[in-house]
């Protein structure tokens, strides 16, 4: 018999990281926004190591400086990184 799979925190996550999260139009700050309009109560970490804050939340450097881990990540960046 196939082990059944805990999906409760991929369908109501506490937490998300947006890598590629930005201040400009993209998918990742499409998502950020989507978060809060849509009434997120988790912390949500944009990672973008070029950016210093989206609006008035801090941006990460990289998933290792996260302050906690987060239960979903969305990646948000190109095949080629840039």
């Amino acid at each position: 018999m196939a082990e059944l799979i805990d999906l409760e925190l991929l369908f109501r996550p506490r937490s998300v990281a947006i890598v590629g999260a930005s201040p400009r139009p993209s998918v990742g700050r499409y998502i950020f926004d989507t978060l809060s309009e849509f009434g997120f109560v988790g912390d949500v970490y944009p990672v973008n190591p070029r950016c210093e804050a989206i609006d008035e939340t801090p941006c990460y450097r990289s998933l290792d400086d996260l302050p906690g881990h987060p239960d979903v990540v969305a990646f948000c960046v190109p095949p080629n990184g840039r």
